[in-house]
């Protein structure tokens, strides 16, 4: 079933996926990020699975989103990211499952941004320790904190090199079918296995600023 949003004065509503209802105050952003997660299918598993080959293409999903399809290098140290983490087992990778993984972290979204660093929301793809499918971290970045709420967990996003390609979040699908399609045949940058890929949502009160969708990349092929 084809998911749509709809938005009424005090809610926003998902049509395609079931008992999905979230209150405004963040709700556009949550939904953002779902539907962003969604768009990426199984190009959100480690990176070394995600191969155009197995992920085919029409012509049309290969046109790059909005914006510069050129990406930015950026060298980014190691951060804390405190969220849900959610196990996605290959093949489930449905709008209602992000729905839900964004859903359970704004329940616990007041606990979380007191410690924010940054007050940007982060949607991390780990790889899975089994190699079956990955986890996904929605979250913030944070500082250390001595105790952690039942539910919530803190993971260490390692230092690493990123290809970041910033898009208008309603652009988010378009841009990762290109960049996991297009860009990464044709640049020659190979994906750095060791870091998660993920991405980088403004303040729910910046209207302005884009998407930022990091993909890490080794080193040795930065000019």
């Amino acid at each position: 079933m084809k998911t749509t949003v709809h938005r009424d004065s005090d809610c926003v509503r998902l049509e395609g996926v079931k008992g999905w209802t979230l209150q405004n105050h963040h709700a556009t952003l949550l939904l953002v990020a779902a539907l962003g997660s969604i768009a990426l299918g199984s190009c959100s598993t480690p990176m070394k699975s995600a191969t155009p080959s197995k992920h085919p293409m029409r012509a049309t999903d290969l046109t790059p989103a909005s914006g510069s399809t050129e990406p930015k290098i950026v060298r980014r140290e190691k951060f804390l990211v405190m969220g849900t983490l959610t196990r996605i087992a290959p093949g489930t990778e449905t709008g209602e499952k992000f729905a839900s993984i964004w859903s359970e972290f704004e329940a616990h979204r007041g606990r979380i941004q007191p410690h924010s660093t940054d007050q940007k929301y982060y949607g991390i793809s780990f790889a899975s320790p089994d190699e079956a499918g990955f986890e996904y971290l929605a979250g913030m970045a944070t500082s250390k904190v001595q105790a952690i709420h039942t539910g919530l967990v803190i993971r260490e996003v390692p230092a690493a090199t990123y290809a970041v390609f910033a898009c208008p979040a309603p652009a988010i699908g378009p841009t990762k079918r290109y960049i996991f399609g297009e860009w990464r045949s044709q640049s020659g940058c190979q994906v750095d296995n060791s870091a998660p890929a993920f991405e980088q949502y403004p303040p729910a009160e910046d209207t302005e600023s884009p998407v930022l969708i990091h993909i890490p990349i080794r080193e040795a092929q930065v000019k």
